[in-house]
């Protein structure tokens, strides 16, 4: 039919509108051409040739020849839609039966066309399911020769989940159910007998599955369960003779004798040890020995009034009385921290940081002659400090202390001073190198509850200062402070 067809539509001209002369032959060597590759079955030269004759005369019999190229290299899709548009164009055709004849015979292929394209795409994918569970299968017998059952059977579950088959279930089960997972071997039989209710093996399953069931709820009323309860344990005679002979020891105050007895009750018996013979024993217990707290927290605040002994001046002692000179009132005001380092019933040493910082104002000194004068000095220092603090009195409620320490003092950067020469002219806020300096303290100290205060007298006698050879001088300070224990 098909090739009578194609005789057909090379053979006969259907009649055409009339066209300029020049166009009729442009249009005729076009489908000459075209047919020429037509019988070559050159059919995408043979389109291209029928498509620009039909452009230039519109005849529909070209519209014919396209479909019959197409029909012809088994593009069906677009052969069906050039005989649509023929038999739109002459739907009185003679010939129009064929033409129906070859759109239902294209269509039938077209449809077989895409048919085999989607088995083959069907086969391809389940070719690749088929090597992709095979992957799995084969990691989970690897697994099984391992012992791994439950690893090999995460593997068979997953060959389900590529390919689908519900034997991979089966297999999953098995696995789990050899590695003890009872719960996941029997969610596993139930997921195979919803895929296959009434397979081959579907009541072998059930069975299976039933057995597994039966297990796991056994297990779990032995789980819940309460463990039996044991009849008391019969005493041996000498176990209660030492028990016995043990209290009457303790009773009389013949303690090692009755904690050797109860010692070897506890190697028979230890139970009753524990129930009987302890309690028995009650008045050889050893005594709890309290434990001491041997760390406290100090917060310290100093503060007093100096005094400056000697004035250096050009390498010489001068005295303050020599000078003519009252130095006015002086201080320092300072802070401090320490934590006990050792405590007892009657001593307590503690070790800490003390910060402070001093004031000296010389104004009503007398500088006539004087080469370097000396009116005011601040200086500040950080330094450590270990005090010994012997109880005098002790009744629980109030303490008395002694307080015995020595520090050391170490500048924080220079000191600031405010000095003077003869002839009055003033330099303030010179900086001026200090010197390390040592403190010794001595004092008395009050505790009630949880409460310290303690009064000390503090002597620093060091250099102040030898940057300008300004003064040597013997500084007292009485300090106040207060500590806390934790």
């Amino acid at each position: 039919m098909r090739a009578w067809i194609l005789f057909f539509a090379v053979s006969c001209l259907v009649s055409q509108a009339e066209a300029a002369p020049g166009d009729k032959e442009k249009a005729a060597a076009h489908y000459k051409q075209g047919k020429t590759f037509l019988d070559a079955k050159q059919y995408d030269q043979a389109i291209v040739e029928f498509e620009a004759a039909y452009a230039i005369d519109k005849l529909s019999s070209h519209l014919f020849n396209i479909a019959r190229a197409y029909d012809a290299k088994q593009d069906y899709e677009h052969a069906i839609a050039y005989y649509q548009k023929y038999l739109d164009a002459e739907p009185s055709s003679p010939r129009a039966a064929e033409v129906r004849t070859a759109i239902s015979v294209a269509t039938k292929a077209c449809d077989d066309a895409a048919a085999k394209r989607k088995a083959e795409e069907d086969a391809r994918t389940a070719e690749t399911k088929r090597v992709a569970a095979v992957v799995h299968i084969k990691q989970a017998e690897a697994y099984e020769q391992a012992g791994a059952w439950d690893k090999a059977g995460d593997e068979h579950r997953q060959a389900f989940t590529v390919d689908g088959q519900a034997a991979h279930l089966l297999a999953a089960a098995e696995a789990y159910r050899k590695h003890g997972d009872l719960a996941k071997a029997r969610d596993q039989y139930a997921a195979y007998l919803d895929k296959e209710p009434l397979g081959a093996t579907s009541d072998a399953t059930r069975a299976k599955l039933a057995e597994v069931t039966r297990e796991i709820d056994k297990a779990s009323e032995l789980a819940n369960k309460p463990p039996p309860v044991e009849p008391p344990k019969a005493r041996s005679p000498e176990v209660v003779s030492l028990a016995s002979n043990a209290a009457t020891a303790a009773a009389a105050g013949n303690c090692a004798v009755a904690r050797t007895l109860a010692a070897r009750v506890h190697e028979q018996d230890p139970a009753y040890h524990d129930a009987v013979v302890v309690p028995g024993i009650a008045a050889c217990a050893q005594p709890a020995t309290a434990k001491k707290k041997r760390i406290g927290g100090d917060f310290e605040v100093r503060f007093g009034a100096n005094k400056t002994d000697d004035f250096v001046e050009g390498g010489m002692v001068r005295s303050m009385a020599t000078l003519g000179s009252k130095p006015s009132p002086t201080g320092t005001i300072g802070f401090g921290g320490s934590v006990a380092i050792a405590a007892t019933q009657r001593i307590r040493i503690r070790a800490g940081l003390r910060l402070h910082a001093g004031y000296a104002d010389f104004n009503a000194m007398n500088c006539a002659g004087v080469t370097m004068c000396l009116r005011k000095v601040h200086v500040a220092y950080v330094g450590p400090v270990v005090a010994a603090e012997p109880a005098l009195y002790r009744d629980g409620a109030f303490d008395v202390h002694l307080l015995l320490g020595v520090g050391g003092g170490f500048p924080l950067g220079q000191g600031a001073a405010d000095v003077e020469n003869g002839m009055g002219d003033t330099m303030d806020g010179m900086d001026f190198k200090m010197n390390t300096q040592l403190e010794i303290d001595a004092g008395i100290g009050f505790r009630t509850g949880r409460w310290f205060a303690n009064l000390v007298f503090t002597g620093t006698p060091t250099a102040v200062t030898d940057d300008f050879d300004i003064g040597t001088a013997k500084t007292f300070t009485l300090s106040l402070g207060l500590t806390t224990l934790h």
